[in-house]
């Protein structure tokens, strides 16, 4: 039996596209959010283990698939435009923030992700970004 609650949900992306992002809770009040963002040829899965450690240490984590990996839809390896993935993300991050109300919000990049906390500053506060 774990310490933690995990389910695979679903946000409406930039363009309509359907993005899938797992949702893992601890079972008492997490201390802080952090939405991981996988890199460009991972989904959400390779970071299970991430995810569970996370939690372990008291932690709410939200790992996204980007628009075209994983579970989410999109053409496959291909993006109109970087902002469709920053759209992308900042919505996860506002159904996050929604649902985990005043704790501080982190994002956790891996590779070319790392450019999202620069990209994201207009919606998600600067401060929370590591």
């Amino acid at each position: 039996m774990s310490d933690f609650t995990n389910s695979g949900e679903r946000v409406e992306g930039a363009g309509g596209l359907s993005i899938f992002f797992r949702s893992l809770r601890p079972k008492q009040e997490p201390r802080a959010v952090v939405i991981i963002v996988p890199g460009f040829n991972a989904h959400s899965g390779y970071y299970a283990w991430v995810a569970e450690q996370l939690v372990a240490a008291g932690l709410a984590v939200y790992a996204v698939d980007l628009r075209g990996r994983g579970n989410s839809d999109g053409e496959r390896f291909y993006v109109d435009d970087f902002e469709d993935y920053v759209s992308d993300v900042a919505s996860v991050a506002a159904l996050a923030k929604s649902r985990e109300p005043g704790l501080p919000l982190f994002l956790l990049g891996h590779r070319l992700e790392v450019l999202f906390p620069a990209s994201t500053r207009s919606s998600i506060s600067r401060r929370s970004l590591v």
